[in-house]
């Protein structure tokens, strides 16, 4: 039978697939035997909120090209009135 992990290791190694799936660095986050939670964690939240941002980013490119397209056509009703 296998060995029950303990609650943090299970948090621990949830952690490291969520940071394997993000691309996240893992260099540096091990004291010796120990996994530093709290780096790792940071590493996350700053890999999750790149992302975000990054979709923002194209949200408010789009946005601008929406508003110049309708700049455009309402100049252009004017001017051919």
């Amino acid at each position: 039978m296998p060995e029950e992990k303990k609650p943090h290791q299970k948090w621990g190694y949830m952690l490291e697939q969520e940071a394997d799936r993000l691309g996240v660095s893992r260099y540096g986050t091990f004291n010796g035997q120990t996994l530093n939670i709290a780096e790792l964690q940071r590493r996350i939240w700053q890999a999750k909120r790149e992302k975000r941002d990054a979709r923002l980013w194209w949200i408010a490119f789009i946005s601008a090209l929406a508003s110049l397209a309708s700049a455009l056509a309402a100049w252009h009703a004017v001017v051919s009135r």
